[in-house]
C-alpha cells in the first residue's frame, strides 16, 4: 500500500479478500481494478461506485471525492478486526448503523472493549491480558486511522513519511 500511496494511487477497496500473505510473510495487494489516482480532480462521477461497504469509509460512503486517507480507514477497520475479531462499529448488518456512518456519526469501539473470546483463543490468552496489550498505543493508532474526518486520519507529510495530523512539535 505505501508505494501505491507513495505514487498517489487510491485503491477504493481494500479488504481482507484483496490481501494475500505468502509463505515467507510477504503481503501481496490484489484487485487494484477499483483504483485510481489520488490527484484526477477533474473526473465527473457517473459511474456506479465499487466498494465492499463493510471496509468503506464515510466519504465513500457518501460518494465524495477520495484520497488516500480512504485506504487508510479501510486499513484501520481491517487491522482492528485481526486485533480483537470483531467491528468497530457494533452490528456490521444494520442499516441505521450504516446511514450513521456515512454521515460520518458513528464511532468505533476502543479495540480493548471489542475483543471476542474467539481472538483470545487463537492467541493462546486470557481477556485481561489481551485487553491491556491493545489499551494505549495499539487501541490509539487503530482509532486515528478509523477517524471520521479524513483530516484527522494518518497522512503522508511532504518527505513522503506518515504523520499525525494532530500531533504538536
Amino acid at each position: 500500500m505505501e508505494y501505491a500511496h507513495r505514487n498517489l494511487i487510491v485503491h477504493r477497496d481494500l479488504k481482507p479478500a484483496n490481501i494475500l500473505v505468502n509463505a515467507e510473510g510477504v503481503v501481496k495487494l490484489l484487485d487494484f481494478g477499483t483504483a485510481s489516482l489520488a490527484t484526477r480532480i477533474d473526473l465527473t462521477v457517473t459511474r456506479m461506485r465499487m466498494l465492499t461497504p463493510r471496509y468503506a469509509s464515510p466519504e465513500q460512503l457518501r460518494g465524495e471525492r477520495l484520497n488516500i486517507a480512504t485506504d487508510v480507514f479501510s486499513l484501520g477497520i481491517i487491522l482492528f478486526e485481526l486485533l480483537t475479531g470483531a467491528w468497530p462499529f457494533g452490528n456490521s448488518n444494520s442499516v441505521m448503523l450504516e446511514l450513521r456512518r456515512a454521515a460520518g456519526e458513528a464511532s468505533p469501539e476502543a479495540p480493548e472493549n471489542a475483543l471476542t473470546q474467539n481472538a483470545c483463543e487463537l492467541r493462546l490468552m486470557r481477556g485481561e491480558r489481551l485487553r491491556s496489550l491493545l489499551a494505549g498505543d495499539l487501541s490509539a493508532i487503530t482509532l486515528k486511522a478509523l477517524e471520521n474526518d479524513p483530516s484527522k486520519r494518518y497522512a503522508r507529510d511532504g518527505s513522503g513519511r506518515w504523520n499525525d495530523p494532530e500531533a504538536r512539535p
